[in-house]
């Protein structure tokens, strides 16, 4: 898949929470996504305004067809796709770990908030970059092989 097909499925399937999305559907819209964000930032910085109507149009766009797609990836990998919502928690461990470090620097449970809070960053990151399961799952059939209904397919 191409960024352009990549594009036009993640239009079609705008608000489509259900199903599996192949690693190269998500991976190109995400970096159109971030290419067309660079490029509206940088236009409302010209205009010198501190959130350009470019960005928040970019905001409406994008925000529902950006989550559906990471929902249908995480999918792919028999997970839930609600697992990418999980960097939304990091701020509670983020907030503590540096709230303890503020006010007893180097303290091991600062550090473990801190670790914790990263780890819900970064887990999310990883399990969209793995390889989805071979054949059906729980979510549907393998986006790769749709012509499988089950078992393993010969993916080269």
């Amino acid at each position: 898949m191409n960024m352009a097909e990549a594009i036009n499925v993640c239009f079609v399937k705008y608000a489509t929470f259900s199903g599996r999305a192949r690693r190269s559907e998500y991976w190109w819209f995400s970096l159109f996504t971030f290419i067309l964000y660079i490029l509206f930032s940088l236009i409302g910085r010209e205009m010198n305004t501190s959130i350009s109507f470019l960005e928040i149009a970019w905001i409406v766009a994008f925000f529902v067809p950006s989550y559906a797609v990471a929902f249908r990836r995480l999918h792919d990998i028999n997970l839930s796709g609600w697992w990418i919502l999980l960097p939304l928690a990091s701020g509670v461990p983020l907030w503590f770990g540096s709230d303890i470090l503020n006010a007893s620097p180097g303290s091991m449970p600062g550090f473990a908030f801190l670790g914790l809070g990263v780890v819900f960053i970064v887990l999310p990151i990883v399990w969209l970059a793995w390889p989805g399961t071979k054949g059906a799952n729980r979510f549907g059939p393998d986006p790769l092989r749709p012509d499988l209904a089950e078992g393993v397919s010969d993916r080269t």
